[in-house]
């Protein structure tokens, strides 16, 4: 006995693909909104060496609602493999000035002696804020030479200025 063919459908299937971006291509497709928020940091380093509050003042909003300084803000939350797609997602909802309601984790990790240490793990969306508050931060913060702990100022730049100045 011969059954017939099944009926054809002749509906049209969505099919949603989702492109597996590797990093470099992510960081490539960044590369400009990187510099400009670069450039706007540059700007407002400047204005604060400068001593001019209101030009400073102009610059953090500027940058604090920029959609460039977002991007790689949220880029830097995100795990490091976070596709495109979701880095502009959680760009585009990136308020500063939003109070959060979102469940901040905790866990306790033992020190090497005894005891533990209390570790926060915010959500990305409040680890991306923390990000802009802190490149505005650092870019209107100059710490006094003696300070080793802060960036481009490690245990090698100490050792440098020991031994060249022997204090």
């Amino acid at each position: 006995m011969i059954f017939p063919p099944p009926p054809i459908d002749t509906t049209v299937a969505t099919v949603t693909t989702v492109a597996k971006v590797t990093t470099a291509e992510v960081d490539r497709a960044l590369h400009w909104p990187y510099r400009r928020r670069l450039t706007i940091l540059r700007r407002l380093a400047d204005a604060a060496a400068s001593g001019s509050i209101k030009r400073a003042r102009e610059l953090t909003m500027l940058f604090l609602h920029s959609s460039d300084a977002k991007l790689i803000a949220a880029r830097r939350a995100l795990p490091p493999y976070a596709p495109l797609q979701e880095i502009q997602k959680l760009a585009r909802h990136l308020d500063c000035f939003a109070p959060s309601q979102e469940p901040i984790a905790w866990r306790l990790v033992p020190k090497r002696s005894r005891g533990f240490r209390i570790v926060c793990i915010p959500p990305p969306r409040l680890k991306a804020v923390h990000y802009l508050i802190k490149d505005v931060l650092a870019a209107q913060f100059e710490p006094p030479e003696h300070i080793y702990d802060w960036k481009r100022r490690g245990r090698d730049r100490y050792t440098i200025d020991v031994l060249v100045e022997g204090t």
